[in-house]
């Protein structure tokens, strides 16, 4: 693109101005439309005595000595490159393009539901200035037209814009021709994500203050609208890690949920992808409430919410193939738990530490001690740091993580398999007991050791071979697994 273009539109505060070169016809007709406005708007706020007066002001304040000069080009513009007349479009159109650079801050409109940004505040503050020099008027009256312009009943009011105070609805959910559905956000939606975003993310790592910070501001926001989902579920990370008020996640996951499915049709049955941005707080939702429930004891609904998230987005991206089997043995649904767990795993050959976890959560509630046995030590000798998600000592796991000689790649990660094993051993006759019993053997702790030695010792070497570690993981686990049966 034509740099002084470029440079030109980001000073007038334009912000889609990447295609004007490529469809100069698009350009010449949106400026047109915004000029006829900006006319509209003088003669009605009485900043011109008539229609005409109104053209000449726009076309002087476009750096033209008249209306009739200035539509000249850009009606010369639109002609040149209409693609009903010319086609394919003919080549040039950035120098009558940049002979309309005055015209520039015409195009640029705040969002309807917020505040306008810094660049478009510029635009708009000069557009104002080019039209009062062109007409005689003074500045303050012409800032106010604009406000009017901008939804706002006067400058003042357009630049205090908050996007909470919108009246229109946060989001819109949609059922494409396939029978699957989204969520559509407003542009109110979309700045109060952003507003939230700047303080939320990373929060428990922030200091306290601005933590106390955004907690004023998320009461605000939410006591304004009671419906923008995505600080419900900001609420919920909040409540998280405050003991007392831990509880209180279970009805701001109810209001944030109940909020979301109203919007969904009656009878919808498609699918609600993962990979739609826009849907994700809804499983982020529905996943903190699976979790939240399991914590609780309310297992039969921790249940409905994995197998719900299961049926909207079969792609499952957040892992809950790995929580249903855990959560149905929780249930006491162990036939069903069974087939769940045959469901997660990728076939036989395949050895996965959280998968091992949950197979041997599953196998212990079916009464299979010896491949329950086998499959918490393959967990263990494929993870180090399982053995302090079995005793859950969050100090000894952070360290263990963060130790670089007990690194793996693990999916889901430490925290979740902690959540998933609490939530069975809680509801799990013997299950802790027993598997703490198995992990203290004196010989598990040696093939640990001689496991992690050999695994560093072939990690990242010329000769290495992770193949023949695991089949020694794979060895060491069975022969162990033998002496509980």
């Amino acid at each position: 693109m034509d740099q002084d273009i470029n440079a030109a539109a980001r000073a007038a505060g334009c912000s889609e101005y990447f295609s004007w070169e490529i469809c100069p016809d698009h350009f010449a007709s949106q400026l047109m439309a915004a000029s006829k406005r900006y006319t509209r708007f003088l003669k009605d706020a009485a900043l011109v005595k008539s229609h005409s007066e109104a053209l000449e002001t726009v076309g002087k304040a476009s750096g033209f000595p008249n209306w009739h000069a200035f539509h000249k080009v850009v009606k010369g513009l639109f002609d040149a490159f209409n693609p009903e007349v010319h086609w394919p479009r003919p080549e040039g159109g950035r120098e009558p393009i940049k002979t309309l650079s005055h015209a520039f801050v015409f195009m640029v409109q705040a969002s309807p539901d917020c505040a306008p940004t810094p660049a478009e505040q510029r635009g708009l503050t000069k557009a104002a200035t080019q039209l009062a020099e062109a007409c005689g008027s003074g500045l303050d009256p012409m800032l106010d037209m604009i406000g009017r312009m901008n939804g706002a009943d006067s400058w003042e009011a357009l630049l205090n814009r908050k996007p909470e105070h919108s009246k229109g609805p946060l989001y819109e959910f949609d059922v494409d021709e396939d029978g699957d559905g989204r969520f559509f956000i407003s542009s109110a939606c979309s700045a109060l994500i952003e507003q939230q975003d700047v303080l939320f993310q990373e929060f428990h790592s922030r200091p306290q203050s601005q933590q106390q910070e955004f907690e004023v501001l998320l009461a605000k926001v939410l006591d304004a609208r009671p419906d923008f989902l995505e600080g419900l579920l900001a609420k919920t990370e909040v409540l998280r890690f405050k003991p007392a008020l831990r509880r209180q996640q279970g009805k701001v996951y109810a209001d944030a949920i109940g909020r979301a499915n109203a919007l969904l049709p009656a009878g919808f049955k498609g699918q609600i992808s993962w990979h739609e941005i826009s849907n994700r707080f809804y499983h982020r939702l529905l996943y903190g409430a699976m979790v939240w429930h399991s914590h609780e004891g309310h297992t039969a609904k921790a249940v409905a919410l994995a197998r719900r998230q299961l049926r909207l987005n079969k792609d499952d991206n957040l892992g809950v193939r790995l929580w249903l089997p855990v959560l149905l043995v929780a249930d006491g649904q162990f036939e069903a738990a069974d087939k769940a767990c045959k469901k997660m795993t990728l076939g036989d050959a395949y050895v996965d530490a959280g998968m091992e976890l949950v197979k041997a959560i599953c196998h212990f509630a079916n009464q299979r001690l010896q491949q329950s046995a086998e499959s918490l030590y393959l967990s263990v000798f494929m993870y180090p740091p399982m053995r302090h998600v079995i005793s859950v000592d969050f100090d000894a796991l952070s360290d263990a993580v963060n130790d670089m000689r007990s690194r793996r790649t693990v999916s889901p990660d430490a925290e979740t398999m902690v959540d998933q094993y609490v939530s069975a051993a809680m509801r799990t006759r013997g299950l802790e007991n027993t598997f703490e019993r198995w992990l203290a053997r004196p010989a598990v702790a040696l093939a640990e050791a001689a496991l992690a030695q050999e695994f560093h010792a072939n990690w990242r070497q010329p000769n290495g071979s992770i193949s023949k570690w695991k089949a020694e993981v794979k060895s060491r686990a069975e022969l162990l697994s033998k002496a509980v049966a």
